[in-house]
């Protein structure tokens, strides 16, 4: 497509540019460039995302994609004028034809821009030989492409030919925009409505998820500083689960299956490209077809309408979301961004922050204090009419970069005289048990822990005003409430800091603290294996859903009703399972009472890691030798579960 745009022939006799016009001529040619550009790698984009199935992207956002790359190469632009304006100066002093070599540069930086995108999406690791192969292939394809390009047009491409090429590229813009419109991608078949009938007495529903919070840092799991008094009180009026855990250690992966109850590999949703297919039951939209109010509040970004997260909502209190950062362009320029380099990053920044102002949708939550979130939350309550609210909260909880603000910053504080940790440590990413991050002096991280435990605290003050505001306003009696968190934090257990990196304790253990008013049956602690997955299908049997039965419904969890009670058993759950998908990272673990099974898979290599949980309960040694029976055991039903979790997609 990107041609050698050198400056056009000479003109006629007469009709020769001089002076501004001929020095204006070749910015005008980079702008032409760079608008030619800009559509087709809006169209190439468009069509990547479309072949990944449940990408969030699609025809209909083709125009939009196509202004967005025209902002990111108008940067180009300049450069292009730049460099035509050097050829046209050098071509007219010494009558020598314009080099055709000096507008590849820009054109394979389009397609270096395509090839981060595949790597990141498609092939496993970026120097691994399968995404070296691949790179060579597309860098081959650029290359014979432009050669041909050059072949096809002619060498010097004039102002004209330019804009026929342009004005060809519009109009497919055009056509598929006008498609999109038209052709409607059809609906799943329609699920009948939940039979019950709404009543003034059915209970309201306060469902609570804390980002980043491990349980072991919870005073009623048994953490010895005072992070958690109010979620103590709840903790002694309802039931605690003390095995709870998370179906992945990714916010993006793991708040889906809540709302779905179905693992990562069955909802799709693994990155900010990715949305939530309309075919899966959805938590608020069962509820909202009963006739209840239905509210999110949700601090981050990972949980937005924009990913499918709005379906049954009645008000959707979020932080701004840009759709165009699914885009490889976005990607690119995220990237490009932490490299540190002054000019550049910078550069990048103000592109991505262009983009937010363009496309990001409305910021109905611009604070992540959870104070200020929680009055929201009491003032959506008391502006009901009487119905039975049901509402999903997410806060930030103990989220990098661990910045409490006074006085919960020196609330906890090390005896150190370092200060304290502001942010996460720079470093390479840890994906155990291939790669480690790089290492934390033990003064700075006990900083580290003491900053978490303050934002941990500050949380819990503001739960407990929420609570206090059911108890005043005579709702606590007839409101359901959870609380529990989508995933755990690493201090360097296995290598590593934050989350996301593997599948152990310290990532996928979560607490769960129950609190159903009208279930006769003492406050107590629950020793059984349960999962995020089971919080739909109990939310339903509680306020009386349907049961899940045929297509209606179709959960992959288990109801947790009779462990609430205290009348027994849920099933037969002797596992809980949890996945990870992270580009070329993947993970996925079936954990017992007494072991634990890991495969991972990084690039080229794989891994198969087993622990003696009642030996090792930090998952530190693998066993290596022994308990073959285990093993196998464990792993032929680590594969089976994972193809059952997603049919058709094997276990990789």
């Amino acid at each position: 497509m990107m041609t050698d745009w050198a400056v056009p022939p000479d003109l006629p006799s007469g009709r020769r540019s001089t002076g501004f016009c001929a020095r204006a001529r070749p910015f005008g040619m980079g702008v032409w460039a760079a608008t030619a550009a800009a559509v087709a790698m809006a169209v190439l984009n468009c069509a990547a995302e479309i072949l990944r199935e449940g990408s969030l992207l699609g025809w209909r956002d083709l125009p939009r994609m196509a202004l967005w790359y025209a902002l990111v190469w108008s940067f180009f632009a300049f450069a292009w004028g730049v460099l035509n304006a050097l050829r046209s100066g050098a071509r007219h002093s010494t009558g020598a034809a314009a080099a055709p070599w000096l507008g590849f540069p820009f054109y394979l930086a389009a397609w270096l821009c395509i090839l981060g995108y595949v790597n990141l999406y498609w092939l496993p690791v970026l120097f691994s030989v399968q995404s070296l192969a691949w790179t060579l292939l597309l860098i081959l394809c650029a290359s014979l492409g432009y050669w041909a390009g050059r072949r096809l047009a002619s060498f010097r491409l004039t102002e004209r030919g330019l804009a026929r090429v342009t004005g060809a590229l519009a109009l497919v813009m055009m056509a598929a925009f006008i498609g999109g419109a038209i052709w409607r991608k059809p609906m799943p078949p329609g699920r009948e409505a939940p039979s019950a009938v709404l009543t003034k007495t059915a209970p309201n529903v306060l469902l609570i998820t804390l980002d980043a919070v491990r349980p072991d840092h919870l005073g009623f799991y048994g953490y010895p500083r005072s992070t958690s008094p109010n979620l103590d009180r709840l903790a002694s009026e309802g039931m605690v689960f003390l095995h709870a855990y998370a179906p992945s250690s990714y916010t993006m992966e793991s708040a889906p299956s809540l709302f779905t109850s179905t693992y990562p590999s069955r909802h799709g949703l693994h990155s900010f490209s990715d949305s939530l297919p309309r075919s899966l039951p959805f938590l608020p939209e069962v509820f909202h077809s009963l006739g209840y109010r239905t509210a999110v509040f949700s601090t981050i970004r990972n949980i937005s309408p924009v990913y499918g997260f709005g379906r049954g909502v009645d008000d959707f209190f979020g932080r701004a979301v840009d759709p165009m950062s699914a885009t490889l362009a976005s990607h690119f320029l995220d990237r490009l961004s932490l490299k540190g380099l002054p000019l550049l990053s910078g550069l990048c920044r103000a592109l991505l922050g262009i983009s937010m102002e363009l496309f990001g949708t409305e910021d109905r939550i611009q604070t992540e204090d959870p104070l200020v979130i929680t009055e929201k939350v009491s003032s959506w309550i008391g502006e009901g009419e009487g119905r039975p609210f049901f509402i999903y909260l997410h806060y930030r909880g103990g989220h990098s970069d661990y910045t409490p603000p006074a006085p919960y910053d020196t609330m906890f504080a090390a005896p150190s005289p370092d200060p304290p940790v502001s942010s996460y440590p720079r470093g390479k990413p840890s994906f155990p048990p291939f790669t480690a991050a790089s290492p934390l002096e033990d003064r700075a991280r006990a900083s580290m822990i003491s900053q978490y435990d303050g934002e941990i605290r500050q949380h819990d003050d503001a739960i407990g005003r929420l609570l206090d505001f059911l108890e005043r306003s005579g709702l606590a009696q007839n409101t359901i409430v959870l609380v529990t968190a989508v995933h755990g934090e690493e201090f360097y257990e296995h290598g590593g800091w934050g989350h996301g990196q593997s599948l152990h304790d310290e990532l996928i253990h979560v607490p769960m603290v129950w609190r159903v008013p009208g279930i006769n049956a003492p406050s107590g602690r629950v020793d059984q294996l349960v999962s995020l997955i089971d919080v739909f299908p109990t939310l339903c049997s509680l306020c009386n859903v349907p049961a899940a039965d045929g297509p209606q419904l179709p959960f992959e969890g288990q109801d947790l009703t009779s462990l609430l009670s205290g009348s027994g058993n849920p099933g037969n759950r002797d596992y809980v399972y949890a996945e990870l998908h992270q580009g070329g990272h993947q993970a996925q673990a079936l954990r017992t009472v007494s072991h634990k099974a890991i495969r991972v898979k990084y690039g080229r290599k794989t891994a198969r890691l087993l622990f003696d949980l009642s030996r090792d309960p930090g998952e530190l040694y693998p066993v290596s030798q022994g308990e073959m029976d285990t093993r196998e055991r464990l792993f032929r039903a680590l594969e089976e579960l994972n193809r059952r979790a997603c049919p058709g997609h094997p276990l990789r």
